[in-house]
């Protein structure tokens, strides 16, 4: 699902947005890891969950 934000906001808020998703009515924080920490993590993408489902609250969380 992609979201889309109309606004005035700093370049930052917007870039945000490009890595949050929704599942199952509650806003997801996603990054892809870079390829030389992959073989220590041993996962491609770092996900966590924000506990919301305002989007507002979700580019805050993420933000942080």
């Amino acid at each position: 699902m992609e979201v889309r934000v109309f606004s005035t906001a700093p370049l930052t808020f917007k870039t945000t947005t490009k890595y949050i998703y929704v599942h199952r009515n509650q806003f997801w924080y996603q990054r892809a890891v870079p390829s030389f920490f992959v073989k220590i993590l041993k996962k491609k993408t770092l996900k966590t969950p924000l506990k919301t489902n305002k989007l507002t609250v979700a580019i805050k969380r993420a933000n942080q």
